[in-house]
């Protein structure tokens, strides 16, 4: 590489850091072999940067956008996990007949709103819908009177 184009490299890569830069290359080499154009020189690919540079800022947001939302549900699932250990252990200290009777009047008070659910029987989604109705009737706040 002659010091004309080591020097035009080094440039690309200061105004556009080393991955941006990378890619102009890349997406240069790609548009120049869709066109019959074969620069021969560096310095021949600098018509290429401006589409370049929005082409990997396109690219770029959609990557971070996609990075943000996958984080975002991964903290989604790490709250549901803890809010079920948690609702768990909640049930977990209830005593056996307390359980028992708020269960049969969870599970009346869910046949009653959707009568569609005593028709399918009790099934581990219904087993899962009534331990929730409990978790939320216990964690309920109290009024005296």
């Amino acid at each position: 590489m002659a010091s004309r184009e080591l020097t035009q490299a080094q440039q690309l890569i200061a105004a556009h850091g080393g991955a941006c830069a990378r890619y102009i290359v890349e997406y240069a080499h790609h548009a120049a072999a869709t066109t019959n154009y074969q620069p021969q020189t560096f310095g021949g690919i600098a018509s290429f940067v401006p589409r370049a540079v929005a082409d990997y800022a396109k690219r770029h947001d959609a990557l971070t956008r996609q990075r943000q939302e996958h984080e975002r549900e991964q903290e989604q699932a790490r709250q549901e996990e803890e809010q079920h250990r948690a609702d768990e252990a909640v049930l977990a200290q209830i005593p056996a007949a307390d359980y028992e009777r708020l269960y049969a009047e969870a599970q009346a008070k869910v046949y009653a709103e959707t009568p569609f659910f005593h028709k399918l029987g009790d099934g581990p989604f219904l087993c899962t819908l009534i331990r929730q109705a409990i978790v939320q009737f216990l964690r309920a706040p109290r009024t005296c009177g």
